[in-house]
């Protein structure tokens, strides 16, 4: 349609690169980290074990908190002769609705 394809800076997007609000853009969010845009620019929801605006800082965890959205998920061992143990501990703020799986 135009013949030429536009390299857009970040946080502009379209044809002529004239559409503002689609800051993300691959890598933002580091290797593993998920971009959102957001009416301000974009948001990073980062991986486990990263933390910061574009998920740069590593970070060790050691009494995870969990508020609205969170949740924490583990891979499944990769050998069935190797087990995991985890063992939790609720310390509910507020009595709202909520849900554990375990399997």
């Amino acid at each position: 349609m135009y013949g030429f394809t536009c390299l857009c800076k970040p946080g502009y997007s379209g044809h002529l690169c004239k559409k503002v609000g689609d800051a993300c853009y691959p890598g933002i969010c580091g290797e593993k980290g998920r971009c959102l845009n957001t009416p301000s620019g974009y948001e990073c929801l980062c991986a486990f074990g990263k933390s910061g605006t574009n998920c740069e800082n590593k970070v060790s965890i050691k009494s995870p908190y969990f508020s609205s959205d969170a949740y924490l998920a583990f891979n499944k061992t990769k050998s069935v002769l190797k087990t995991m143990n985890i063992m939790l501990m609720f310390k509910a703020e507020d009595v709202k609705d909520g849900l554990l799986v375990t399997f």
